[in-house]
């Protein structure tokens, strides 16, 4: 099967983002979801792995305001029971 020589390329570069990169990315979304449960989100996966990445790092795709609606949704289905 032939595929592209660009196949490999990155679209999101969320693996090499820093922290700081990751705290900009997820400011985006304050409006939309609020300052408290933005920055709950943000400790959780700044976390460092014990490969030294941060926990969102590892995931194999990653998009923060698709994952900030799943944290949303799993925080107001714990609140609710």
């Amino acid at each position: 099967l032939w595929m592209p020589s660009n196949y490999r390329r990155t679209i999101n570069p969320y693996k090499t983002w820093t922290e700081e990169q990751f705290k900009e990315d997820c400011a985006k979304h304050l409006k939309l979801f609020g300052k408290d449960m933005v920055n709950v989100f943000y400790n959780h996966f700044r976390q460092k792995t014990p490969s030294g990445e941060m926990l969102f790092q590892i995931k194999p795709a990653w998009n923060t305001e698709a994952q900030l609606k799943n944290w949303h949704k799993k925080q107001s289905k714990l609140n609710h029971h």
